[in-house]
């Protein structure tokens, strides 16, 4: 049986991205290419070259970044992981809405990561660090004042109430549950992020992005009362790259997560740096709790969190730079 000092991953080793085309993924694989790893992304068509031909882009030595056809819905992970030492699995479901979201947004996560862990076993990875979010550990009604650790989770979200949320609680406890069952082949992490903002790397946003974009476009008027949690991508990506590269994690959830704020404080801020658009707020109804989330694990791994003004200057910026959000005229 390995141990896990046995399994430790290393600079030059080969590193599997699951959804790497996506907003997180590309940070990532940036961050996986300068640092000298070799990355194989899985994408779900090859032939679809727009969709990830941004990756190509990034500075790489001849060989170091390869694609591999494969997606969640089809199990096709199997020949992707071959020959890797380490796999990061990012794909999921992104959105909030959905006809049936029972099969579109639930199923279809847990399964990308039973077919995941499975895929990794009979690869013999040696470590796989799982993509969660902080929807797995946010539960409500939340009492005010209360600080929010990996020991949460969420106890609230079902199909009717939040899909997206429920599907991620779900997906992570399928991926415990396996970890529990072969701890002694494979090192597992899971890094849980909140709102993640900062600049797109494409004109393909996510909906976090397009609803921010709805904001200051004056579109979207009516915001939620209460608390949410920001983080900026690049602290997004370096978090998934400390927790594949340090054995303390192993086992562990990771809170990726820079600070709290109201949905009136981020739109207020967006309003103050880009007044020439039309963000119109709306005041909440309903008063809600104040809480607060514990990144102290992240920040004693190395993550330096990027400060509330600068994250919603460079999430803006960007919007805007590839077109999605037109320059204010």
């Amino acid at each position: 049986m390995a141990s896990s000092h046995d399994r430790q991953i290393r600079v030059g080793d080969l590193v599997c991205v699951t959804g790497g085309s996506g907003f997180i993924g590309t940070y990532l694989i940036e961050q996986l290419l300068a640092k000298g790893y070799r990355v194989r992304v899985t994408v779900r068509d090859v032939s679809k070259e727009d969709r990830y031909a941004h990756l190509k882009q990034l500075p790489q030595k001849q060989g170091q970044l390869e694609f591999y056809q494969a997606d969640i819905e089809s199990g096709t992970f199997a020949g992707a992981f071959q020959g890797c030492d380490a796999v990061i699995h990012m794909a999921t479901p992104y959105s909030y809405t959905a006809a049936n979201p029972q099969k579109e947004i639930v199923e279809p996560a847990i399964q990308g990561v039973r077919s995941a862990f499975q895929a990794s076993l009979d690869a013999k990875v040696k470590r796989l660090v799982v993509t969660s979010s902080g929807g797995a550990i946010f539960h409500f009604p939340v009492p005010n004042g209360y600080t929010f650790t990996e020991n949460d989770w969420n106890t609230w979200a079902t199909v009717e109430t939040h899909a997206y949320f429920l599907s991620k609680k779900l997906a992570e406890e399928a991926a415990w549950e396996l970890y529990k069952e072969h701890k002694d082949k494979i090192d597992m992490a899971v890094c849980n992020p909140v709102l993640v903002l900062g600049a797109p790397k494409t004109k393909h946003v996510n909906a976090s992005q397009g609803m921010l974009g709805g904001i200051l476009q004056g579109n979207i008027k009516k915001l939620q009362p209460g608390t949410i949690a920001v983080v900026h991508v690049r602290d997004v990506a370096t978090g998934h790259l400390l927790a594949l590269e340090n054995p303390e994690t192993t086992g562990k959830r990771l809170i990726l997560a820079s600070t709290t704020c109201s949905w009136k404080k981020l739109a207020s801020e967006m309003k103050r740096q880009f007044p020439a658009y039309s963000v119109t707020l709306e005041e909440p109804q309903d008063e809600a709790a104040v809480w607060n989330i514990d990144n102290s694990r992240a920040k004693s791994l190395g993550v330096n969190f990027m400060g509330f003004e600068e994250m919603v200057q460079d999430t803006i910026s960007g919007l805007i730079r590839v077109g999605a959000v037109p320059e204010a005229k």
